[in-house]
């Protein structure tokens, strides 16, 4: 099966009959395609017989702009153009619809803090032949075939589309995820013949432990974890560890994160990270205290007790990893980018939002502490961990599709590389700014590997 790119021209208003198409004589000739006979047009889920009328020595087309409306098509839009041969339906597409928690009535701005992240999704997509739309958890169809969303046309504007060929779930809220409406909406798109649906829902920090330590060859990577069940267990861990953290199962940004040090003196000292990202002490004299103080702090809330690690640090700054595995044009998974980061001082949280900041794994770890005999190994120990977590993730939880993970990843002072966490929706707030960089001129859309992967897995998913 055959597949080219093709740009959609729009013909003259009232100059052609609707249904007809003007395809030119270089795809007529490759498919074998006859004018005398009538086609089937195909994007996402909308089907329409059509005529077609041949253009010659071109590649051409064109569309009636009342046909093209019907697909929410606009001129100049790039897609792919696929045809079976000896078949009667000529498919256009990939169609990517991105689920967002929200979208702003605002055309000049409706996506906010991710409007860079979008307007590359875009481009990437006229430069691969995927078309983009955006459509909100506000504005789900309810058993409809057409689906209201934002896509790029000379800026942004609303639409009417089919229902893709792929969802690509951007949801960033575990309320809106879970809410009937948009659970009842993401099955019945899973249950469609046609369609792809990834990153589909989000995993909890318990899920992902229990699941990887069904798996062998993926234990060294895994600090001793549990679900908190009290007092007894942390007293436990407490006679095994010096250090131990307490992580909500729901959490993100290094929210709600205890940790708790055994002092040699015999005394404890709590830090517990809060909401805003300031880190507050408490010292307790004993055991039995702190346990007690601990306690209420986790009333009503699931947490996940995890042995400290020893980490390799920059000065006094606690330096961790961050990989984002993602699957390729062949549905496999290729770790796609792996950064350091450094923990702001007097903190243990290295997420960006809370003062981390960023560098290059090669300069991070010729900084660090770690012993100089294991420097030149380690981007590779790191690479080898992130993607073996990711084929094991995708190994024991088979109720969801997973397309990138952002794995997060620590190394202790011996050298092993260990999992601190994995999210199955890494940020996409903080993008590179339009402009000029790395050789990208001014105006121009900087295209991340992690964009133009996501699109190219689309591709695969959708068959083109």
């Amino acid at each position: 099966m055959a597949r080219v790119k093709i740009n959609i021209s729009l013909s003259t208003e009232g100059a052609a009959d609707e249904r007809t198409i003007y395809l030119g004589s270089t795809h007529i000739k490759r498919w074998k395609l006859s004018v005398n006979t009538p086609y089937i047009l195909r994007l996402g889920s909308l089907e329409r017989e059509v005529h077609i009328a041949e253009v010659a020595k071109s590649s051409v087309f064109q569309l009636h702009p009342r046909l093209a409306a019907q697909y929410g098509l606009h001129r100049g839009a790039t897609l792919c153009l696929r045809h079976q041969q000896g078949g009667r339906v000529l498919t256009i597409g990939p169609l990517l619809g991105v689920l967002l928690t929200r979208i702003g009535d605002a055309p000049e701005n409706p996506f906010g803090a991710i409007s860079s992240f979008c307007r590359e999704l875009i481009t990437a997509g006229e430069r691969l032949g995927v078309l983009v739309f955006f459509f909100s958890a506000a504005r789900l169809p309810d058993k409809a075939s057409t689906i209201q969303g934002w896509t790029y046309d000379n800026g942004w504007r609303l639409r009417m589309f089919p229902l893709p060929d792929v969802v690509y779930n951007r949801l960033t809220s575990r309320v809106v995820e879970n809410r009937e409406d948009v659970q009842r909406f993401l099955q019945q798109f899973k249950s469609r013949p046609s369609g792809g649906l990834f990153n589909e829902r989000y995993l909890n920090k318990a899920e992902v432990f229990d699941a990887l330590q069904k798996d062998e060859g993926l234990k060294s990577y895994l600090p001793e974890s549990h679900m908190y069940k009290g007092k007894v267990m942390l007293k436990g861990m407490l006679e095994r560890y010096s250090c131990v953290f307490l992580k909500p199962t729901l959490g993100s940004l290094g929210k709600g994160i205890i940790r708790i040090r055994k002092n040699t003196d015999g005394t404890y000292g709590c830090h517990v990270a809060g909401s805003t990202g300031t880190i507050r002490q408490i010292r307790y004299p004993n055991l039995s205290r702190m346990v007690d103080g601990v306690s209420p702090r986790t009333k009503g809330r699931p947490y996940l007790l995890q042995e400290g690690l020893d980490l390799i640090s920059v000065g006094e700054c606690p330096l961790d990893f961050r990989a984002l595995v993602q699957r390729d044009e062949l549905g496999e998974w290729k770790v796609t980018s792996i950064v350091a980061r450094i923990a702001a001082r007097q903190t243990f949280v290295s997420n960006l939002a809370r003062g981390g900041k960023l560098s290059t794994v090669t300069d991070a770890i010729a900084r660090s502490n770690l012993m100089a005999a294991l420097h030149g190994e380690m981007k590779n120990r790191l690479d080898r961990a992130a993607l073996a977590i990711a084929k094991g993730l995708e190994t024991h939880i088979s109720d969801a599709h997973f397309a990138e993970f952002g794995i997060d990843l620590a190394v202790d002072t011996k050298g092993r590389v260990m999992l601190l966490e994995v999210n199955s929706k890494p940020s996409k707030e903080n993008n590179a700014p339009l402009g000029v960089e790395n050789g990208v001129p001014e105006g121009a859309v900087r295209i991340r590997p992690s964009v133009r992967r996501a699109l190219q897995y689309t591709r695969y998913l959708a068959k083109f």
